[in-house]
């Protein structure tokens, strides 16, 4: 990606749309060769209305079987009320291109502060407003990176008189950042394009293949398959018995929207922790993402999974795994939900708990969110509270799924954890004030 961002930045191809040419240059253009053509018109043939009528039905019947196949994956659910849910951080963004563009003009409005604020916020979790909202518009074709990138641009021209300085600098900062992520965009579409089938195989540009598995054993039939798939429902249905993991999936099924940090953690999870093929994962933010876009997806699914551009593989590309990008949800919740709002929001059957666990601790802020993060504290509170005040269970998994693939401690590292992001954030030149901290509101 980077040596397609310097590319591009070079050529100077980030300009006006009405500055492009009406047709891409040739070189651009799909390759398509001479010898494909030809068998395409020696193939081309003259068909009757019952010769088409057949060949139809034949596609449907076959279509039809293969949504067979996969109906084991998914189940029915009631979609009629997506988005209106008042957790939901797309809550009153209507569809359609008008709806877009109001939304981009509000999100860059000067009186509203969204946009300076992009580049310290943009990995938030509650609410509408900590990043842009856009990709289900783009996705949808409701705008296009090209519009967006204008309107950014005639944005910083309108407030470059402003007497702000500190302001216009931040802008600046937070126009760069989102110039980059839809260059990434861009750069997933053509990646989709060079793989061909190959984005949707497992081991994508990858040179590994793996052994033949005895029968029982790892994806193959048997108790291994079967267990994956029990891990893989329950990590669908938000019931993995890790909080920030949990609110996430639970928030995806309910509003159809997943913040960028949760999809990085969730999908971690599930190829590294549970060692679940990412295809089931990909298949899934396919069936309900509001912004599915086929390249994106499937692209950011292999490269986190190790397999996509840039494939995290060893010397021994051909008989060792890929190594997928690791995030442990443990430390990720600790940085990113450090007073534990997002988890709270969306995994309330826990906070009696860690409120009880608060009140023990002198109403101590960092032990009721230790509660979240700390595996270990969780169970143990499961286990003694057994039912809730009304005498039910407490409907939350007693014990995880699995152990993370990297051990961590919660409670020691919970106040580490939180310095460590004020100095990255200090580097970064954000003042932290503006990130949301331990006992402040996110």
């Amino acid at each position: 990606y980077s040596m397609f961002r310097k590319q591009v930045e070079a050529l100077g191809l980030l300009q006006h749309p009405d500055l492009l040419p009406w047709s891409l240059p040739a070189a651009w253009r799909p390759a398509l060769l001479a010898e494909d053509v030809a068998v395409e018109a020696a193939q081309r043939v003259d068909l009757d209305a019952a010769d088409l009528k057949r060949s139809v039905n034949h596609l449907w019947n076959q279509l039809c079987l293969r949504l067979g196949e996969l109906s084991w994956m998914v189940e029915e659910e009631d979609v009629s009320d997506l988005g209106d849910d008042e957790r939901s951080g797309i809550r009153g963004l209507g569809g359609g291109e008008s709806a877009a563009w109001r939304r981009l003009r509000a999100y860059c409005e000067p009186a509203e502060g969204h946009l300076p604020s992009y580049k310290a916020l943009r990995n938030g979790l509650v609410g509408t407003d900590y990043s842009t909202k856009l990709s289900m518009y783009l996705a949808h074709g409701c705008l296009t990176a090209r519009s967006v990138l204008d309107h950014l641009r005639g944005h910083l021209r309108r407030i470059d008189a402003g007497d702000d300085a500190s302001d216009v600098a931040r802008t600046r900062d937070s126009v760069d950042l989102l110039v980059l992520h839809l260059l990434w965009r861009d750069f997933m579409h053509l990646y989709a394009v060079s793989m061909g089938p190959r984005l949707f195989h497992r081991y994508g540009r990858c040179a590994y293949r793996p052994p033949a598995a005895p029968v029982g054993d790892g994806d193959g039939d048997g108790d291994g398959a079967a267990r994956r798939w029990e891990l893989f429902r329950r990590w669908q249905r938000g019931q993995t018995g890790y909080p920030f993991v949990d609110a996430s999936m639970r928030e995806l099924l309910v509003t159809g929207y997943m913040s960028n940090r949760g999809r990085q953690n969730v999908a971690s999870f599930l190829v590294n922790d549970l060692r679940v093929d990412w295809r089931w994962g990909a298949s899934h933010f396919e069936r309900h993402l509001v912004d599915y876009d086929v390249a994106a997806n499937y692209g950011n699914w292999q490269y986190l999974a190790g397999v996509g551009s840039d494939p995290r593989t060893t010397s021994g590309a051909a008989t060792r795994p890929p190594v997928g990008r690791y995030f442990n949800v443990a430390k990720q919740a600790m940085l990113y939900d450090p007073d534990a709002t997002f988890m709270r929001t969306w995994c309330p059957e826990l906070r009696p708990l860690c409120e009880t666990q608060a009140q023990r601790c002198g109403d101590d802020a960092a032990a009721a969110v230790a509660c979240y993060v700390d595996r270990r504290l969780l169970t143990a509170l499961l286990q003694e509270a057994g039912a809730d005040a009304s005498g039910r269970r407490i409907d939350y998994p007693a014990e995880p799924i699995a152990a993370l693939a990297h051990g961590l401690d919660p409670v020691a590292d919970l106040l580490t954890a939180k310095d460590d992001l004020v100095r990255r954030t200090k580097r970064r030149g954000v003042k932290h004030g503006n990130i949301p901290l331990l006992a402040q509101a996110s």
